[in-house]
């Protein structure tokens, strides 16, 4: 449902108002009711929801949803941030594997002198 429609629905519910009915019974079990309670049960009469500020809810909903979009991006931005440093880190890891068999070549000698006399 759209938020306009929701919205006109919400004015078109504010304007009904029916009588509503707490009561309890002999049992103990309360009940909620549009009409009075049969007998001489004492009812107390609930009243219509406090009439909704549309302008201020619209408000509050769209900062909620401003609020709920900076928290994506932080985390967007924090898992962005987080991936990078993990490919550094492997950057780095290959980076030292790479030295450390140049190393390893370089203390082995290659080249291999053959003496004239055999």
């Amino acid at each position: 449902m759209k938020l306009p429609q929701f919205l006109l629905l919400l004015l078109l519910a504010g304007n009904v108002s029916a009588a509503m009915y707490k009561w309890v019974d002999e049992d103990g079990n309360t009940h909620y009711t549009q009409a009075p309670p049969p007998g001489d049960i004492q009812a107390e009469v609930i009243g219509p929801p406090p009439k909704v500020d549309t302008k201020q809810a619209v408000e509050h909903l769209q900062q909620q949803e401003e609020k709920a979009d900076e928290f994506v991006k932080q985390r967007q931005e924090a898992a962005e941030e987080q991936r990078k440093k993990e490919e550094e880190i492997t950057r780095k890891k290959a980076n030292c594997e790479m030295a450390r068999k140049r190393l390893a070549s370089y203390e082995q000698p290659r080249v291999k002198f053959v003496q004239e006399d055999g």
